[in-house]
């Protein structure tokens, strides 16, 4: 069962076409719009739109010259349902009509007052079409905005979100652990000089890591920044000096059910520096083993300190 927002839509009755347009829309992307005329009676009836903006996950404010209906409370209806979603902390969207000349000074005193002064962002509309489309145009944003506005209104219990995350980071770092530990006592750093695969592997970790998908938890994060640093020196050195066998020779290496398939590479043997190259390549290396060594350790005790916390 999917999630189908709510959307009040609030605005002087006496726009029906412009209403229906609204309704239609707003069912055509899978919502649930909330409008007078097809699911409740007029604003007057307070018991009625108080419940409906009550369950709304989002509000459309139409405002065009006239102010409305007054309610028992002295206010239109729109005003009355803007009061109540500012109450309720419903996100919500305005749009003013540019082409009309307010002349109701209550309504001028309604948007200059609760709009204006208080820097709420606001899209005039000059046709009905124009609104429509600008409408349309943010539907993402609305979605977005609702999405937001629900995550923020969810309880989480503290402890529960360190576990979700000490456990997906850890699950993670098992991962790397167990593929760069096979890779290390397999192949000895001149065999990994002519082979791409330390430069396919780390390169995808470093993506995830810069992109803040592989790890959630800063101290994870933390541990593997030597890592990134050295890799990233050895990928742009080692890609630098070698090029892809000319004959396109590739091995398979089959890691925890995964078929890695890794390309040997050349090294430019006839480089007057290539010696220095290598002894660098091998340098950096036994540096990302070393620092590799230091995250898996770290990575054991932080998982014992967290064994040993009250809230597992």
């Amino acid at each position: 069962m999917y999630f189908k927002p709510r959307i009040f839509v609030s605005s002087t009755l006496d726009m029906p076409d412009l209403r229906t347009k609204i309704d239609l829309l707003f069912k055509s992307v899978g919502a649930e719009p909330l409008v007078y005329e097809i699911v409740m009676t007029p604003s007057y009836q307070k018991e009625v739109y108080l419940d409906y903006m009550k369950i709304a996950d989002f509000a459309i404010f139409i405002l065009d010259h006239k102010y409305g209906k007054i309610t028992e409370k002295g206010i239109s209806g729109t005003h009355e349902e803007f009061n109540l979603a500012n109450s309720l902390n419903i996100p919500f969207h305005i749009y003013i009509n540019k082409v009309d000349k307010i002349k109701d000074n209550e309504h001028r005193k309604f948007i200059e007052e609760n709009i204006f002064k208080k820097n709420y962002s606001f899209h005039y509309y000059s046709s009905q079409k124009q609104l429509i489309n600008k409408i349309k145009e943010t539907i993402f944003i609305i979605s977005n905005e609702i999405y937001l506005s629900n995550l923020e209104k969810i309880e989480l219990d503290y402890f529960y979100i360190i576990r979700k995350s000490f456990i997906h980071d850890y699950n993670k770092s098992l991962e790397f652990i167990k593929i760069i530990d096979a890779i290390h006592n397999r192949y000895n750093n001149n065999e990994l000089i002519k082979f791409d695969i330390i430069s396919q592997l780390f390169w995808l970790f470093n993506v995830s890591y810069e992109e803040k998908e592989l790890f959630v938890d800063r101290n994870f994060r933390n541990l593997y920044d030597d890592l990134y640093n050295t890799s990233k020196n050895f990928l742009k050195i080692h890609s630098s000096y070698t090029v892809t066998d000319r004959k396109y020779t590739s091995n398979k290496l089959k890691l925890f059910d995964i078929d890695y398939e890794f390309i040997k590479l050349e090294p430019f043997y006839d480089d007057p520096k290539w010696e220095d190259i290598e002894k660098q390549l091998n340098n950096l290396l036994d540096e990302l083993f070393n620092y590799f060594d230091i995250f898996k350790n770290a990575v054991f005790v932080m998982k014992q300190e967290f064994d040993l916390k009250e809230y597992i």
